[in-house]
């Protein structure tokens, strides 16, 4: 045979062989990288899931925030008007008073009279006071003054206490 055809081909089997086997020797490794990058791609697309819906839920509690904060707003803007309502029947009631007497007061027993607009208990509750059951039960905490002229013996001022009964109106 002649050494010059062997020795190429001998040289070419030897790559081949040394080929193949240096990838038997790195197939497990090969594997195992494989194995451990699919591992890492689902760890990544549960953590970008979590996130997402970290994220909606955010959004959800910002959207009933700024409605909350909205219903707020729209209330003391309705409590700003009332009050400059009340402030000017207030002074359109002092400016005629002006350099005149004070007018004879008559002091009278009140008497037990019925009420004409019907009424429902309601059992007070930790929290509560006078303008929080008108807003929550009447929807206007500005109502409270009918509840207080439904509850006479009760003043103002006085401190509610929880599981006492009172009188509210009916609507």
């Amino acid at each position: 045979m002649n050494h010059r055809i062997v020795s190429p081909v001998m040289l070419l089997v030897g790559i081949v062989i040394g080929t193949g086997v240096g990838m038997l020797i790195s197939k497990p490794t090969i594997d195992k990288g494989q194995t451990e990058r699919d591992q890492l791609l689902t760890q990544m697309q549960m953590a970008k899931a979590e996130s997402e819906e970290t994220i909606q839920r955010a959004a959800t509690k910002i959207a009933r925030n700024e409605n909350e904060l909205a219903r707020v707003k729209n209330l003391l803007i309705r409590t700003d008007a009332e009050l400059k309502k009340v402030r000017a029947e207030l002074q359109g009631i002092k400016t005629p008073m002006q350099g005149t007497t004070a007018p004879e007061v008559v002091i009278t027993t009140p008497t037990a009279t019925t009420s004409t607009s019907p009424t429902v208990d309601y059992t007070i509750k930790d929290g509560d006071s006078f303008w929080k059951i008108a807003l929550e039960q009447l929807g206007d905490g500005l109502r409270y003054t009918e509840i207080l002229k439904l509850n006479p013996d009760i003043p103002e001022n006085q401190s509610l206490t929880i599981g006492m009964k009172i009188k509210i109106p009916a609507e």
